[in-house]
């Protein structure tokens, strides 16, 4: 299993992807179609895939980035110019769910390097036609 994250701004959807491979997999089209189709009235989708510097660590991490995206995109964060310290994502992540308050993700040191941008170029845009529901059964 593989987690992402996505939200609606502006009538287009993002998609943050820890492992994004350049490609989307069919059943992540349909479930974005599914997703958005009841507040979407065109018939097609602009999706973007935030091309992010900072990739997780670890085969088991895809988790901890998404909840990390959906968080500090829901605050007004652009997640490509922070820094997460990813060492310290799990415990930090455990001690909200503990206190039932979530709270920003631990930041890296700035280190005075360029930080990393979140990129939304157009290799990383696809059209998803809405019509793709159709083409499947929705229980």
């Amino acid at each position: 299993m593989h987690w992402i994250a996505t939200a609606l701004v502006r009538g287009s959807v993002i998609i943050y992807d820890s492992c994004f491979d350049g490609k989307l997999a069919p059943s992540i089209e349909l479930q974005i179609a599914q997703l958005y189709k009841p507040v979407i009235s065109k018939d097609c989708l602009l999706v973007s895939v935030a091309s992010i510097q900072q990739t997780q660590h670890g085969s088991n991490a895809c988790g901890l980035w998404a909840i990390a995206a959906a968080y500090h995109t829901a605050l007004g964060d652009d997640i490509g110019e922070l820094t997460i310290n990813d060492e310290k994502m799990r415990s930090h992540l455990i001690r909200c769910f503990t206190s039932q308050k979530l709270r920003r993700f631990p930041k890296t040191k700035d280190t005075g390097s360029e930080r990393p941008k979140t990129i939304l170029s157009s290799r990383n845009q696809h059209m998803l036609p809405m019509s793709l529901l159709g083409r499947y059964d929705i229980v």
